[in-house]
């Protein structure tokens, strides 16, 4: 059900994912304009996840939003009073809420059912709360999880935005598949490598590397 107003999981707020869903959902609640579908899960689920992890209550929250701050001041505001998130303590949140029924414990029955109760159609690429949230709302597509992570660290900006929403991107310097034992033999430290993920992807993986020929290296994105 495609709902006016109401953001995105992966819409951020600051660097964080779904925070902006939260804050659209009380904005939505308080204008009347959320259908009662989405209230009892309102502060709990994800929603709740989210307020636990940034130490804050959602009732707290709610008043924040109601009091006509932006998503990002109301964000700023629980870094300050509840829990400062670190970088790191940033990329697991994010890594586990778009991950979330992918490979864990709700792949097996949570997701299908989800998808089931949704009247979503049956469609493999749908993995994790994420991804069947988004179709459930008009949202989805396949790319979508790449543009909404490579869109904040991937190096290439986008030229154009297509009709689905998705990010166009140019096509990098060099695509090129390394074989491990190439890599094993790269004598340069600190030099910087992209390799290709997907022989039927554009998506990099940026790698500083240090002393390959011992196969230690740093990551970052």
């Amino acid at each position: 059900m495609e709902i006016k107003g109401l953001a995105g999981c992966f819409e951020k707020a600051g660097k964080l994912f779904y925070f902006a869903r939260i804050c659209s959902k009380v904005r939505l609640k308080g204008e009347e304009r959320l259908p009662e579908d989405y209230f009892d899960m309102l502060g709990d689920g994800f929603d709740g996840r989210t307020c636990r992890y940034l130490q804050v209550t959602h009732e707290d929250v709610s008043a924040q939003v109601l009091s006509e701050k932006s998503n990002e001041d109301v964000l700023t505001w629980c870094l300050e009073t509840g829990r400062n998130l670190t970088d790191e303590e940033i990329l697991i949140y994010n890594s586990f809420m778009s991950k979330r029924g992918w490979r864990d414990d709700e792949t097996r029955e949570f997701i299908p059912n989800l998808i089931e109760s949704y009247g979503v159609k049956p469609d493999k690429r749908l993995v994790t709360d994420f991804d069947v949230i988004e179709m459930d709302e008009g949202r989805w597509y396949p790319e979508q999880w790449q543009d909404a992570w490579y869109g904040c660290f991937r190096a290439y900006k986008p030229y154009s935005v297509a009709e689905n929403g998705r990010a166009v991107w140019p096509k990098p310097p060099f695509r090129r598949r390394l074989a491990p034992a190439t890599l094993n033999r790269a004598s340069p430290d600190k030099s910087v490598i992209e390799l290709c993920l997907n022989q039927n992807s554009c998506d990099y993986l940026f790698l500083t590397c240090s002393n390959l020929s011992r196969g230690s290296f740093d990551l970052h994105h």
